[in-house]
């Protein structure tokens, strides 16, 4: 990409700049063009599956064809309507199911499954003759009665749609999935691997419920028949007493593959959105702001475009792509692009600042004050006049930033010893959280042993597998406190490699001069997922220690300061730093000089 001209050269060509979301936007749209050819072969392929075995003319398989297709366009914009990108910050499941059953979004997703739902079950239900709505009488004196398995087929048919959509929100299905680091993922294949998992779940999510909607159905048949069907009796003029249960295995089987065929088309067409929606910041091989007159500033409005997620994640992702791009002359966005008065670097610099600071802000909030025992720089720096540079030869031998890093991060990990979760909770039990009041003390002291049993009695029921749904993993409380990881791991990347690479890019010295406020911006990072991973607040094992957003920032950050540092060892005597840079950074040093030593020892013995 060349480089970026000034800001005005947008609106010399076109009377007005262009803004990175309506190019995200535009091709998001484009991509999307690929979902609707293959919505319709999906479309085929359910409508044939669900008349083999009948004897249909091709006039009753077209309105079918039409209304099964609808149903899944029905779907496709409620999906643009829903889209999520970040994390919601539900700390607990059942927090994020009472939360979520009361958003917009719940509504939208609820009328479009019910709406798709309704027309694929209505197009089934012309296919069973036993499921006209009512039972003729024997005597022309009594009214008709209503149908029971017609009812049955229809009250299933609505929890179907309103389950699916339930758990398409709470488990986040809704969300598309990005990460740091990666800048194109082809569709293909991720919908190739999609497909089975998309079958299995149809069959048993469609398994679960045909076995419990019939128990639900007998519970509720007596408020169905007094309330809801009271109205369609009326109108039908069929009697309003309520029948005989007639729900048939042979009825509940037909209904189980039909609902079979709709959620595995439902979860494919949701995974072919998510494929085409998340490609990445790359069209035809080449970043999304090149498509700008003005590729910087174009690029600048989408990495402050808090109203539009998607085009903010674009943004970051195409920064972090420039960044470590084998092709130089991308960079010189970097070096050379100008922003009003200044270089475009102290802008993209200062929105990644942003990021950086805000999430290791909210990384460390909160967490619990105790005396920290174990400190990230072992030892004590060296009091001597040249600190760093003190090996000479180390530089030429370090592997480049671009290629995999020597540096192993687990011995820079904070404590993450395995946690008993029962012992934490059942601890937890013991501890006052509030000193006693001197006026209440006799009141409290005659109710503490009634709190104490209903803290162990809570905390046993927490650690139980019913307290599943309340209990708060290290997984969940990370991504409520890092609710976008890719955006700020694209950051770390974007600062890191465009200041490597400025050691031999950077003519005019724009990235060099702002080396301390990186190392700065690394360091934080570090230090704020390490206090995080020692003091979470909630207990966790050593296998969930790892499995996490914010130990994925960690190693990213450490990775990133550890290779800076290296590479700029020779420098960093000349450089102000703070105390906690400064001891990070000799750490790294000392650490790379010690791996080296033990590489030619190996070679030596070799």
């Amino acid at each position: 990409m060349a480089a970026g001209p000034t800001s005005a050269s947008a609106s010399k060509s076109s009377g007005k700049p262009v803004y990175y979301s309506s190019i995200v936007t535009k091709t998001h749209h484009k991509r999307l063009t690929y979902f609707w050819r293959l919505s319709l072969v999906l479309t085929g392929a359910v409508t044939f599956s669900t008349v083999l075995g009948a004897r249909a003319s091709i006039w009753s398989i077209l309105p079918k064809f039409f209304f099964i297709w609808v149903g899944f366009a029905v779907v496709k914009y409620s999906r643009d309507i829903t889209l999520q990108i970040g994390s919601p910050g539900y700390k607990t499941l059942i927090s994020q199911l009472c939360g979520e059953l009361v958003t917009s979004n719940m509504l939208t997703c609820l009328m479009a499954y019910l709406f798709s739902g309704g027309l694929f079950f209505s197009s089934v239900y012309v296919q069973f003759s036993s499921l006209c709505y009512y039972v003729a009488s024997p005597t022309k004196t009594v009214k008709p009665s209503i149908n029971d398995q017609f009812v049955y087929f229809w009250f299933y048919s609505t929890l179907f749609a309103v389950s699916y959509a339930v758990q398409q929100l709470v488990l986040e299905k809704n969300r598309l999935q990005f990460q740091h680091g990666v800048y194109r993922e082809e569709p293909e294949p991720k919908i190739l691997a999609g497909i089975k998992p998309s079958l299995v779940f149809g069959a048993y999510f469609s398994g679960v419920l045909s076995l419990a909607l019939p128990i639900v159905y007998l519970v509720l048949r007596t408020h169905i028949y007094g309330v809801w069907l009271k109205p369609f009796c009326w109108v039908f003029g069929l009697n309003t007493h309520k029948v005989a249960f007639d729900v048939s295995f042979s009825l509940i089987f037909k209904i189980f593959l039909a609902s079979v065929f709709l959620s595995s088309s439902w979860e494919i067409i949701n995974h072919i959105f998510d494929a085409y929606a998340s490609i990445g910041c790359l069209h035809k091989g080449q970043p999304l702001s090149s498509q700008s007159d003005d590729p910087a500033n174009t690029l600048l409005s989408g990495l402050r475009d808090v109203k539009n997620p998607l085009a903010r994640v674009t943004a970051f992702q195409e920064l972090a792509f420039l960044a470590t791009s084998k092709d130089s002359s991308h960079r010189s966005i970097f070096y050379n692009g100008r922003f009003k008065h200044s270089f475009v670097w102290s802008s993209i610099l200062e929105e990644c600042t942003v990021v950086i600071k805000a999430n290791s802000n909210r990384m460390k909030k909160n967490l619990q004050e105790q005396k920290k025992t174990q400190k990230l720089a072992p030892a004590a720096p060296k009091h001597e006049s040249n600190l760093f540079g003190n090996s000479r030869h180390m530089a030429a031998t370090t592997n480049d930033p671009d290629d995999t890093s020597i540096f192993d991060t687990s011995g820079l990990f904070p404590s993450s010893q395995p946690k008993d979760v029962q012992a934490r909770l059942r601890s937890a039990a013991q501890e006052d959280a509030v000193p006693p009041v001197p006026l209440l003390k006799d009141l409290e002291e005659q109710l503490r042993p009634y709190l104490t049993t209903l803290k162990t009695y809570y905390n046993e029921f927490l650690a139980s597998g019913l307290g599943i749904p309340f209990i708060t993993t290290i997984a969940r409380e990370a991504s409520s406190r890092v609710k976008n990881p890719s955006i700020t791991g694209n950051a770390m990347i974007t600062i890191a490699y465009v200041t490597t690479h400025a050691i031999t890019e950077d003519k005019k010295n724009v990235v060099g001069p702002t080396l301390p406020e990186v190392l700065e911006l690394l360091e934080m990072g570090v230090n704020a997922s390490s206090e995080f991973l020692e003091f979470c607040p909630v207990p966790f094992t050593s296998e969930e220690a790892s499995e996490n957003v914010i130990s994925d920032l960690h190693n990213l950050a450490l990775r990133l300061f550890f290779d800076l540092t290296v590479k700029f060892n020779a420098s960093l005597n000349d450089l102000i730093l703070t105390p906690n840079v400064f001891k990070l950074a000799k750490w790294c040093i000392d650490l790379a000089i010690d791996q080296q030593r033990m590489e030619q020892e190996d070679v030596s013995q070799g």
